[in-house]
């Protein structure tokens, strides 16, 4: 329209439109989840758990966060290395929630 870009050139740019539909499909996905389970979001514990399993999500994908497509679409790491540091951390995100996370749970009374 203002003849800044051609549309060859639009096209010719896959990593940006397959960084759109991805975020498309992952925020309809989480506005749909949001409305689900909104009603049961009442429950303290129910929402502290939803809330670190949210963290989860950042390192164990390359599409996690906003900034992943960027660090990823910069060939800074390859996609089985992000994969694989992501599951470990995952793992130790995981085990860390579990000991500490419930020891506080305790403390505060929720468990």
């Amino acid at each position: 329209m203002t003849g800044v870009l051609a549309w060859e050139d639009i096209l010719k740019a896959k990593s940006a439109w397959d960084t759109l539909i991805w975020f498309a499909a992952l925020v309809m996905m989480a506005t749909f989840f949001c409305r689900w389970c909104g009603p049961w979001r009442a429950p303290m514990l129910l929402a502290l758990v939803l809330a670190f399993a949210c963290s989860l999500m950042m390192s164990l994908t390359h599409y996690g966060t906003g900034t992943a497509p960027i660090i990823f679409g910069s060939g800074y790491t390859t996609l089985n290395e992000w994969w694989t540091a992501g599951a470990v951390m995952s793992v130790v995100n995981l085990l860390l929630l579990v000991v500490v996370g419930g020891v506080w749970w305790t403390m505060l009374g929720y468990i």
